[in-house]
């Protein structure tokens, strides 16, 4: 993963409305996790408002960063992952068997690579997942092709990547946020 200093910026944009919002070129950012699928950042976007109810100045609405999916890495199993998407949701094999209407040592063992989800199946596992029906096709092929369309998180402060958020805080003047804290 890249450090916080060598995430370059393009020149920020920004407009103003109800609420502030500030957005650049990302470049030189390391891949972020969006669900269990993985995207290179091109964008950030802040979005800002003014805050009255505990005194008043802007504050951190949201932080968008998007770009483009990455591919699966050439050869990798579809066990692990379907592992690794299931993970990233928050889902347990049996939930995973319970959705689906099958036993969760189906599930353990299409996971352990010895067999795999077929038909309407592995159809129902896709949107599980939130597999469109072109990755799983992509998917099931071990193509290596990149899922269509792109990743999108919508992030606050506090779980931003550290250089969103030390971006974020330079996008609006005449503030007091906290000083970034290091993990």
């Amino acid at each position: 993963m890249n450090s916080p200093d060598s995430v370059q910026f393009g020149p920020t944009s920004a407009y103003t409305e109800a609420g502030h919002t500030a957005y650049a070129d990302v470049g030189n950012a390391g891949p972020l996790d969006c669900g269990g699928r993985w995207f290179t950042p091109q964008r950030i976007t802040v979005h800002v408002r003014w805050r009255t109810q505990i005194g008043s100045g802007w504050v951190i609405e949201r932080i968008e960063i998007s770009g483009p999916w990455l591919p699966p890495a050439p050869g990798t199993p579809l066990g692990p992952r379907i592992a690794e998407a299931r993970t990233a949701r928050g889902l347990t094999q049996q939930a995973v068997a319970e959705a689906l209407g099958v036993d969760r040592n189906e599930v353990n063992q299409w996971e352990a690579g010895h067999t795999r989800p077929e038909g309407a199946a592995l159809v129902h596992l896709g949107e599980l997942l939130g597999w469109t029906a072109v990755d799983i096709a992509d998917l099931v092929r071990g193509a290596g092709v990149p899922p269509s369309g792109s990743g999108r998180l919508i992030l606050g402060l506090d779980n931003a990547p550290r250089w969103a958020a030390d971006f974020a805080r330079t996008c609006v003047p005449d503030w007091a946020l906290p000083a970034a804290v290091t993990p």
